[in-house]
């Protein structure tokens, strides 16, 4: 008797005297079949095995197994599947664990998925939680690590393999060939497996396997793929019995401080890859799955990592959600951050960040003052700058940087920052001396020359400015910010309908997100110029920042909805810029009236402050 077997379709095929009989994994009581129906039976199996000289006991047997490891695989890629159902995930985990007790499951599992790294997709660290929460699943969750810290050799010889042109193994077909057996026969898996210079060894079992040697070429293929490596010369044995010792327990200890390094840097890579989920997820908009891989995150950095990594994992993605637009879920994070290590002052000045984003001055300042206690002063002192600058208490956000430039002579961040004030302050000349300064100290810092740029426009040096900003498509937040500075040149010159264009591309689709709310001003000041006020409210949308509110007083007076209007008036009162100020209260008086203020300047007046709060901000 002879049988053909099939995991996948959980189906033996019984052949004996020209009987055909079937035996299926859950009914073992044999079916009699003719020859033809052998295709349709194992039509969409891709794991036939023949099994020559058998009985239909060691088929079933056979078949059983088939069926087991098939079954395992399924459920592994189902456990290593981020967006599968949370409890088909868990049942995976514990049925696994129950199959990977059969060692011949385990050989099955680690010849398939070590002959190939896993996919960026894949969910180690969704996976090995779930295998920690089934009960005693201690065979899963080594399996998983095992699997995790091979992912560099797996990659590197699966790599070699692929480098191997057809033409050596006899074209395309003959590869495959090579491949199935390379697979099946569990070498990936030796390579993978095998320790320094134990390659060799792993050659020499390849070209004995008669798999192998019935394939034409297979030494040239093998040597090619696994050059082997010529035997180190060792070094005369010394009979001392105590030194023998003595190196015995060195080597013990020595690949102990190897190991750990080792998981740890698998841990390292299983936490980037979930952080790399967790920003697409943020980037496509998709909160639920934020939430789900951000807990998953967390769970598995309680167990592995310190508590000062875990923070660094959240203010990153807090970061990313910034850059995203996102900055409800950016303060989410970072306050997340903070409770987990409130004394790291990196994930405080997060907080600092997102708080200023949104515009929530008063806890901005608590967040910057708690970066600096816990040891980042310079970056709290230019981030509560930042929140007085907004505020328009622009000579203390002055002294600010200043404080920060005396300590630290070439931080061009605080250098540019005091720029950002003095153009604020009107003082232009004296802004784009520092931009100058801050250019010459730091020849490749964009900020210093964007910022140039934007102090030219204001001084009507059009030309100046343009020779400043690239021409090509932008591409990076530093370029849209350019982008928007070309738009304003246009505005500013009464090129209204390019302008226009410019701006709504930008707010279409510049990236980081979070460089969108230039273009949301600049789009309502040019609706504005046409006096299209919807159009003004629309592009505003629900950005908080103090130039847009006074862009809503005059676009909601325009439209005659004076509440909205007040309301908009209400959240700067007591904002000092100089220019918001002024075109503050020339606005207020126009659409409040009850505010006793006289109208005193003329449409085009107002045009212009509004386009100097678009270059300012």
């Amino acid at each position: 008797m002879r049988a053909l077997v099939s995991g996948q379709a959980g189906l033996a095929i019984l052949l004996e005297k020209g009987e055909v009989r079937s035996v299926h994994v859950d009914a073992p009581e044999p079916v009699l079949r003719s020859e033809t129906d052998i295709p349709y039976l194992l039509a969409d199996a891709s794991d036939v095995i023949e099994i020559p000289n058998t009985t239909a006991e060691k088929a079933v047997a056979a078949l059983d197994l088939a069926w087991r490891q098939d079954r395992a695989l399924h459920l592994v890629l189902i456990l290593l599947g981020r967006d599968a159902d949370d409890e088909a995930r868990r049942m995976s985990a514990e049925c696994l664990e129950e199959f990977l007790g059969d060692t011949r499951v385990l050989e099955f599992l680690c010849n398939r998925l070590y002959s190939a790294p896993l996919p960026v997709s894949a969910d180690m660290v969704g996976a090995l939680l779930r295998a920690e929460a089934a009960w005693a699943a201690s065979r899963l969750t080594k399996f998983l690590e095992d699997l995790g810290e091979l992912q560099p050799k797996i990659r590197q010889h699966r790599a070699e393999w692929d480098a191997l042109r057809a033409e050596l193994f006899g074209g395309p077909q003959a590869k495959l060939e090579f491949g199935y057996v390379a697979v099946t026969g569990g070498h990936f898996r030796k390579l993978a497996q095998s320790g320094a210079g134990r390659t060799n060894d792993v050659l020499f079992t390849c070209l004995s396997d008669p798999k192998f040697q019935r394939l034409a070429g297979h030494r040239d293929v093998l040597r090619t793929w696994i050059p082997p490596v010529p035997p180190e010369r060792k070094p005369v044995q010394c009979s001392d019995e105590d030194a023998h010792d003595g190196r015995r327990r060195t080597s013990r200890r020595r690949t102990r401080e190897v190991a750990r390094p080792i998981r740890s840097q698998v841990v390292f890579e299983n936490v980037n890859r979930q952080k790399d989920a967790i920003k697409q997820a943020i980037s496509e908009g998709h909160p639920d799955r934020v939430a789900k891989y951000v807990d998953d995150l967390v769970n598995y950095q309680l167990r592995r990592s310190e508590t000062v990594d875990m923070a660094k994992s959240l203010c990153d993605l807090a970061m990313h959600a910034k850059n995203a637009g996102d900055h409800k879920l950016q303060l989410e994070l970072a306050i997340h951050a903070t409770e987990i290590l409130s004394t790291d002052g990196w994930s405080q000045a997060q907080l600092g960040d997102a708080y200023l984003c949104l515009g929530r001055y008063v806890e901005a300042f608590a967040a910057y003052r708690a970066a600096e206690a816990y040891g980042q002063e310079e970056i709290a002192r230019n981030g509560r700058a930042e929140v007085l600058k907004a505020l328009g208490r622009l000579d203390e956000a002055l002294q600010e940087y200043e404080a920060t430039a005396r300590k630290s002579l070439h931080d061009v961040v605080a250098r540019t920052g005091r720029a950002e004030v003095l153009k604020a302050l009107g003082r232009l000349d004296e802004a784009l001396s520092e931009y100058d300064t801050a250019a010459r100290e730091s020849p490749h810092d964009v900020v210093a020359r964007t910022g140039r740029a934007s102090v030219l426009v204001l001084l009507g040096r059009f030309q100046d400015a343009l020779r400043l900003l690239p021409e090509q498509p932008p591409k990076t937040a530093d370029d849209w910010i350019a982008f928007h500075i070309r738009g304003m040149i246009a505005l500013r010159t009464g090129e209204v309908t390019s302008a226009i264009r410019i701006f709504e591309l930008g707010l279409r689709e510049s990236h980081p997100h979070d460089t969108r709310r230039y273009f949301r001003g600049a789009l309502a000041a040019a609706r504005l110029r046409r006096s299209e006020f919807s159009g003004a409210v629309e592009a505003l949308a629900d950005e908080p920042a103090s130039a847009c509110q006074v862009l809503r007083i005059h676009a909601f007076g325009g439209l005659g909805e004076t509440g909205k209007a007040r309301e908009a008036l209400s959240r700067i009162e007591t904002i000092r810029l100089p220019t918001l100020a002024a075109l503050r209260d020339e606005l207020a008086a126009r659409y409040a009236p009850e505010h006793e203020r006289l109208s005193l300047h003329s449409d085009d007046w107002v045009f212009d402050r509004e386009c100097e709060l678009m270059l300012m901000a």
